[in-house]
């Protein structure tokens, strides 16, 4: 097992022909986007739009490859000049082309049709984000020249003041015992056994400050300049203000954070009175006692250790987390050791290109040690490309999710195959089919995904087995056709599916409340019918109020089916209709309409409530709108809408937030506490009136 990491899966080296050879493509890559701004106003506004897509994709590309080889060297060594020089050089080839992209930015905010762009190449639908932030970010935007100054200046200003301070702090000598040694080992002391030895350590790390500290100091005061008057300069009412920007958050956030911490501090000072007085401190807890362990344990751990140990935590957990770990150690990922002008600290950098991580620590053989590295290496597993379909530049990557969003549209088609009882060659040529149509159709593939499987799947059964070469023609002619289809009608239901989401959307902001009762009540009537709820909020992108509306109808369907019916169908019944769906309760509506009153209304009151006064909003992934109480999966969408929305949110203005008590208790009284009041209720009003009687809601 490595010591240190192993980079070269990104360069072997500064004088890698494949190093000089992304720095002549990084030129070249300058060079096309001063050309595409140079030509810009004689270009289509749809070209152009593509053109700096495409640019913009070759540029980042090689600039992270680039940077992230150069930070890497010097993470592991500050004073390495050659990667600090070439970091240096990088940025001033970027700046070179930044009056360029500053230029193209203005004129891509100014197009009227740039939605209608997006909306109709589903080509676009995954830079979305990046193209309609263009506009979101142009107030800020300063003139070409500006901007290429500031660019410029940077190189010598802030970024150079941070490599500087980043110097001083991992290359300082810190005399302890009789010797020399580095901050990064000294600071590990904090975390030994014995008390005179954390406290000497620290006396010995506050010591060395003083030889760096007026140079600390002034570089961090030069950091702090520069932003102060790049703010003033963009109009940002201060670098906060900036940073929230930045970060899609509101200041409303920040500060519900804060009285969160604020809130909670108390806590913490009682288990740091406490830690004191198990450390025998009669007067508070000295800082250097901050991270001293507790307990007895003299054990130190090898890098070994911490191999099996993870392996057998995260075994437990997911075979394919175990193998990631494993490649991590066994190839080299890590840089473990603390030494001369390494920086401190842990972090785990992504290496796209490579589809790989690499993880910095100071280990020291504590137990924490071993926390930090499984925190790090958990990190890189969740962006980890698991799939890669092609080779070279041509390669097609999926993480997790990604593969399983790749995956909706096939599974739909052959299900939908399955329920036309197709044979098994046209249901196994409908995979293809979906993921064509599900890709095309954008935000409507679903939708798209529906149609054309029905006519391929009709269309092969009319071929099949109608020649001596069934096996060849089968598939070529369902395959083919449905392709063809999907080319054809996918892209405009998935314009027209996402513009309806749209005015939805809208409609609901401006009319809450009879908006609320509208898609409360329908979405909860699609979820109980035998028809996808899921599918139809996810081809119409029903986020926001609308799809906090519609949760609520879902919830309002399943909840009170569950609950109304507890007498006929008990546990069993509270279980799979609450947690399961509602549908089970379609052939008993079938039977007698009345008992869908109870929860149809129940919706219709709760859906205006979560608009009009919980204002609760669905930013999560639009699928969830439709899934109610299912899996739990609508009251999840929610919470994940807090904390981190979807892109089809973030799309609409969605940003971060803290949940306060108000957003729970609206959650939980919309989604589960009134559908269990109301509807029971008002299903006790019809059985009295004689439009439900007993054994209506019995399950089958």
């Amino acid at each position: 097992m490595n010591d240190t990491w192993d980079l070269s899966i990104l360069y072997k080296g500064f004088d890698d022909p494949a190093f000089t050879g992304d720095m002549a493509a990084l030129d070249a890559a300058i060079r096309s986007m001063n050309d595409l701004a140079a030509q810009a106003a004689a270009l289509p506004h749809a070209d152009l739009v593509h053109r700096y897509v495409d640019n913009q994709l070759q540029l980042t590309t090689l600039i992270s490859k680039l940077f992230i080889f150069c930070s890497l060297r010097t993470s592991a060594n500050t004073a390495d000049n050659q990667a600090n020089s070439l970091s240096d050089q990088i940025s001033a080839k970027i700046s070179g082309c930044a009056a360029a992209d500053a230029s193209l930015r203005h004129t891509l905010a100014a197009f009227d049709d740039l939605d209608a762009i997006i909306d109709a190449d589903p080509a676009l639908a995954e830079y979305r984000y990046l193209l309609r932030n263009i506009r979101r970010d142009s107030k800020y935007l300063l003139s070409d020249k500006e901007e290429e100054l500031f660019a410029r200046m940077n190189i010598s200003g802030a970024s150079a003041w941070e490599s500087l301070r980043d110097n001083l702090t991992s290359s300082v000598k810190v005399e302890y015992n009789g010797g020399v040694t580095n901050l990064s080992a000294i600071r590990n002391l904090a975390y030994d056994p014995d008390p005179a030895v954390r406290k000497s350590a620290y006396e010995a790390e506050l010591a060395c400050y003083d030889k760096i500290k007026d140079s600390v100091a002034f570089a961090l005061n030069s950091i702090k300049l520069q932003v102060i008057n790049e703010c003033q300069v963009r109009g940002y009412a201060s670098p906060l203000d900036k940073a929230l920007y930045q970060s899609r958050m509101k200041r409303e956030t920040l500060e519900a954070l804060l009285g969160a911490m604020d809130e909670y501090m108390p806590k913490f000072w009682q288990y740091l009175r406490a830690k004191a007085k198990a450390l025998g401190y009669e007067n508070g807890l000295p800082w250097y006692e901050l991270f001293a362990p507790m307990g007895k344990s003299d054990k130190k751990y090898t890098t070994q250790d911490a191999k099996d140990y993870l392996l057998n935590i995260f075994g437990g957990f997911d075979s394919q987390l175990h193998d990631m770990v494993e490649r991590a150690f066994d190839e080299a990922w890590i840089d473990f050791y603390p030494r001369d002008g390494k920086v401190g600290g842990a972090f785990d950098c992504g290496v796209p290109s490579a589809r790989q991580s690499r993880v910095l620590t100071n280990f020291d053989g504590a137990f924490g040690d071993i926390v930090t590295l499984g925190q790090q290496l958990h990190i890189g597993f969740l962006t980890e490309v698991i799939v890669t379909l092609g080779k070279g530049e041509g390669a097609v990557t999926y993480t997790i999710g990604g593969l399983c969003s790749a995956m909706v549209g096939p599974g739909m088609a052959v299900a939908i195959g399955r329920a036309l009882e197709a044979p098994p060659l046209v249901l196994y040529s409908l995979i293809p089919v979906g993921f064509a149509t599900n890709f095309m159709g954008g935000a409507g593939g679903p939708l798209a995904v529906l149609f054309v499987a029905i006519l391929a799947a009709e269309i092969g059964k009319a071929v099949s087995k109608e020649t001596k070469i069934d096996i060849l023609v089968t598939p070529a002619v369902t395959i083919l056709v449905g392709v063809a289809l999907a080319k054809w009608i996918a892209p405009p239901i998935g314009t027209a599916a996402s513009a309806f989401g749209i005015i939805i959307d809208n409609a609901t902001k401006l009319q809450p409340f009879w908006m609320g009762i509208a898609v409360s009540v329908l979405v909860g009537i699609a979820l109980t019918l035998p028809i996808s709820s899921a599918a139809i909020c996810s081809v119409l992108g029903l986020t926001g109020l609308a799809g906090g509306a519609a949760v609520a109808g879902c919830c309002a369907q399943m909840v009170g089916f569950a609950v109304m019916s507890f007498k006929e169908n008990r546990w069993g019944g509270l279980v799979s209709q609450g947690l399961g769906t509602s549908m089970l309760q379609m052939p008993n509506i079938v039977r007698n309409p009345r008992v869908w009153i109870a929860p149809t209304l129940a919706s219709a009151i709760t859906g205006p409530i979560a608009t009009c006064v919980f204002h609760l909003e669905m930013n999560g992934a639009p699928i969830n709108s439709g899934m109610g109480t299912c899996g739990l999966c609508g009251l999840i969408g929610v919470w994940t809408g807090w904390v981190s929305p979807s892109e089809e949110a973030i799309a609409k203005g969605a940003v971060a937030m803290s949940p306060t008590g108000f957003d729970w208790l609206g959650l939980i009284l919309v989604a589960i506490v009134l559908p269990a009041i109301l509807a029971p209720l008002i299903n006790m009003v019809c059985r009295r009136l004689g439009w439900v009687k007993d054994g209506d809601l019995k399950l089958d």
